[in-house]
């Protein structure tokens, strides 16, 4: 069924509030249809419209119809000028249906759950409006704060002004209370204002002298930025242990939580790993370590966020290291060691030599292999220690090897070269099975005994240990037994620049051999010439020589020196730019000793600016003695010795042919003969 109510109402504005959707109707020709659902089987129904009407409104009649599916059928009118109803005596509609009206005070807007976000403003406005043309006047209103034990917030009577409680001043203020509507704003809004608050409106109908009472209940919502409340500090935690990450925030709407892990090298988060206030690891790993960043948003505002960095420890371990390290002898091989651990592993090798090697970093390096060795690199931290060994083992074309024959040895009286010649051939028939065995050369014997260098030969490389073993077997076998050659007397040997020479002779049986020159000694470093002074031109370059001797060879320090643009540990200084006189040491050291000369440079010498002069000294005389060196080093005295030399030094005439230096006239020319004078006895020696 369809039913329809209309008025015949005199009114600019007809406010229909029920049933919903609420509209206005403004036209009385713009009739709409709302659809009510009824159960099946009722046996009574109570249908009901709420309207209210515009200020000067003059309503006369309300008529009600019904549409069956035969057309529109009134079922009764009811008219408001003597408020009689009547309802029409067809299809029964006497008995099934009953009109009535209901004249009061209706609410036409008013709020019923505000949101806010903190610090903004609100404006709250109530209207309402007479219904059926009562007409009605304000009496009193009051804002009340059912959240704080009923506290009246703010209240006006008809004859006074609108009194606000001092505890909500200044931020809550009317803006207007009148006979149909009201307007109250708060400024400012705190989250303390959140909660529940009720509108109370007294009215007063005059038609029937008679207080009416609307109130209106609201909820307040104040909604605020997320803010952290709780969040994890820095996390160092051993390896396989349980941690929790807890990250709290407040916030209205309650904030969304999510973490993620800040990649290695980036500004940028990752994707969100995990939504909620804690992150637990039951048994974190060491890939865990990181930045974690923990966000809170609720929409409110810009999302905050903590960064929580987790560390996560483990004891020290060598991962890499080669079992073994093949090298040429006298060669230079750098052992590489790589370990993990946190904290960082401290490295130490061993054997190694303090002042020679770096023991305590993660590369040793053996500058000149002599011998095979077995190399220890230890790693460790607080948490734990680990070794790892690899075998440094000499491989090359020539294996250099030392038997030391033994003086007491008797035997049939030999020569010296026929000795050595049944040696080759024993170690010719020793390896002539050795894949890649070539020749045995008899490099050299040497001091204080009979001691037979042995240079063995292969066209492929081949490891000094399986050669030195092979010799060893031999001499417990007794195939070197005519040479009284043991195994622990087979060494190796790594030729050097020492010339020696032996004489061996036989003597009633024996072979008796005498050094005919000492073994390489070792002695401390010493400078052995450095000019004790170097004069330059103002601006001028020099170059400082500095000439050691020693044995292990010098290291070269100078100083003071500038690492960055010179050479501090050649036996070679190059100052580029001399400004003034500065005094420089020479060092030179061994493991043996040390040594420092010193030299001036003068550098205020006022000259030609294409010659500089070097003077040595002490010297027999007292006077300046200049070096030949420095002439030859010298371009413009080097170039110019031919000249200078025919040059007539009695009266010094000038010759167009001669470079005389900087300046033209004839007292320089004078000085700079005088400055050369030295030189004559080198010229004419030369």
């Amino acid at each position: 069924m369809i039913y329809q109510c209309l008025q015949n109402v005199v009114a600019t504005t007809v406010l229909w509030t029920k049933p919903v959707p609420r509209w206005s109707q403004r036209d009385p020709n713009d009739i709409r249809t709302v659809v009510i659902n009824v159960l099946e089987g009722s046996t009574k129904v109570h249908l009901s419209w709420n309207y209210a009407l515009s200020d000067g409104s003059d309503l006369r009649t309300t008529t009600f119809s019904i549409n069956d599916g035969t057309g529109w059928n009134d079922i009764g009118v009811i008219y408001h000028s003597d408020n009689s109803t009547v309802i029409y005596d067809r299809n029964n509609y006497k008995t099934r249906f009953n009109i009535s009206e209901e004249r009061h005070l209706n609410w036409v807007e008013r709020p019923l759950s505000v949101v806010v976000v903190e610090r903004h403003n609100i404006t709250l406005q109530w209207t309402y409006m007479k219904t059926l043309g009562i007409a009605s006047t304000f009496r009193e209103a009051k804002l009340i704060d059912l959240s704080r034990g009923e506290t009246t917030i703010l209240e006006k009577a008809v004859t006074t002004l609108p009194h606000v409680n001092e505890a909500y001043r200044p931020r809550f203020h009317v803006d207007y209370i009148q006979d149909t509507k009201a307007s109250i704003t708060i400024v400012g809004l705190q989250r303390s204002d959140g909660g529940r608050y009720r509108f109370d409106v007294k009215t007063h109908r005059k038609d029937i002298d008679q207080l009416n009472t609307l109130s209106s209940i609201m909820e307040l919502s104040v909604q605020y930025a997320a803010n952290m409340t709780n969040v994890s500090d820095h996390q160092i935690v051993r390896e396989g242990s349980v941690l929790q990450l807890f990250c709290q925030a407040s916030g209205n709407p309650a904030p969304n939580i999510t973490w993620t892990k800040v990649p290695e090298n980036s500004d940028h988060y990752g994707k969100a790993l995990l939504h909620g206030s804690t992150w637990k690891f039951t048994s974190i790993n060491r890939t865990a370590s990181g930045s974690y960043n923990c966000t809170a948003d609720n929409g409110i505002g810009c999302p905050i966020w903590r960064v929580t960095e987790v560390n996560v420890t483990y004891p020290a371990k060598v991962i890499k290291l080669a079992s073994e390290h093949e090298v040429a002898g006298k060669k230079s091989v750098n052992l590489q060691c790589e370990a993990e651990g946190n904290p960082q592993p401290a490295y130490t090798w061993s054997p190694c030599d303090p002042q020679n090697q770096a023991c305590h970093e993660s590369t040793l390096t053996i500058s000149n292999v002599l011998y095979d060795a077995v190399y220890s690199c230890n790693v460790a931290n607080g948490l734990g220690s680990d070794t790892r060994r690899t075998n440094v083992v000499i491989v090359d074309t020539v294996i250099n090897a030392s038997l030391f024959i033994n003086e007491q040895c008797h035997g049939e009286a030999l020569s010296v070269s026929v000795l050595l010649e049944n040696l080759k051939a024993k170690i010719d028939e020793i390896f002539e099975n050795e894949e890649g065995y070539t020749s045995t050369e008899l490099a050299n014997f040497r001091c204080r005994s009979a001691i037979v260098d042995l240079a063995l030969k292969f066209n492929s490389s081949t490891k000094q240990d399986k050669v030195l073993t092979m010799l060893r077997d031999s001499a417990n076998s007794g195939a070197l037994k005519e040479f009284c050659v043991r195994a622990s007397e087979v060494v190796a040997w790594r030729p050097n620049s020492s010339t020696y020479s032996i004489k061996c002779i036989q003597n009633r049986g024996k072979l008796q051999c005498k050094p005919q020159a000492l073994c390489a000694q070792h002695y401390p470093a010493k400078v052995v010439k450095l000019f004790s002074e170097h004069q330059v031109a103002v601006q001028g370059g020099v170059s400082l020589h500095c000439e050691a001797d020693g044995n292990p060879r010098p290291a070269y320090t100078w100083s003071p020196c500038d690492p960055h643009t010179q050479a501090c540990h050649q036996s070679t200084l190059n100052i580029s730019n001399v400004f003034n006189e500065a005094v420089y040491s020479c060092n030179v050291a061994n493991i043996l000793g040390n040594d420092t000369k010193k030299t001036k440079v003068d550098g205020n010498v006022d000259m030609s600016t294409t010659s500089s002069y070097v003077k040595s000294g002490p010297h027999h005389s007292d006077k300046p003695y200049y070096s030949r060196e420095s002439i030859e080093d010298d371009p413009f005295i080097a170039a110019s010795t031919h000249s200078l030399n025919s040059v007539d030094r009695r009266d010094r005439k000038r010759d167009s042919s001669v470079n005389y230096g900087y300046q033209p006239d004839g007292r320089e020319l004078r000085l700079l003969a005088n400055t050369l004078a030295p030189y004559d006895a080198l010229f004419s020696s030369s």
